[in-house]
């Protein structure tokens, strides 16, 4: 079961979200809280999905990684979720033609160590894999990486560094 939206959209302006005003807005958070439990009781997984098309962020430093990594921690501790789905969406966040497969573009990089950062955290606090899924546009992750098409494979690290770690990836073909 996937939560959503995890998302930094303070405004409703897409395109100038800030890592800073992650946040999560349930209809009735007290029973979503009681119903986790019960569905995970059952067998079933609860992820929540971070970003969206309208809630997506950039990490452009550590202060941003380390600023996600707290949110992400708190909302999981908050409402005990098995894990998180990584779905960063809009070409002002997701561009940067100045990385490589191996080297990335530093936002792409702060990203993967902030979620490298909260597997190794939730594997010591619960004992278990944190599940990771990710759901990137499929622009991000066809032709390669670019300096002349500056979205194309921008995802491709991400993917790459985590191949591991990831449970699920869900391209969006649209």
């Amino acid at each position: 079961i996937v939560l959503s939206f995890l998302e930094a959209d303070k405004n409703n302006a897409k395109d100038d979200n800030v890592v800073g005003d992650l946040e999560f807005t349930a209809y009735s958070a007290a029973n979503l809280k009681a119903d986790i439990p019960v569905v995970q009781a059952a067998g079933k997984t609860v992820i929540i999905s971070i970003g969206g098309a309208n809630g997506s962020f950039a990490l452009n430093n550590t202060t941003d990684k380390n600023t996600f990594v707290s949110k992400v921690k708190a909302f999981i501790q908050e409402y005990k979720v098995d894990g998180i789905d990584i779905d960063i969406e809009r070409a002002v966040y997701m561009c940067d033609p100045s990385g490589s497969l191996t080297s990335p573009a530093a936002k792409m990089q702060y990203l993967i160590d902030g979620c490298k950062e909260l597997l190794t955290w939730y594997q010591a606090t619960f004992n278990k894999k944190m599940i990771l899924s990710t759901a990137p546009e499929v622009s991000y992750t066809t032709g390669g990486i670019s300096p002349w098409a500056a979205c194309n494979g921008a995802f491709l690290p991400f993917i790459e560094q985590l191949r591991d770690d990831i449970d699920l990836l869900m391209i969006q073909l649209y």
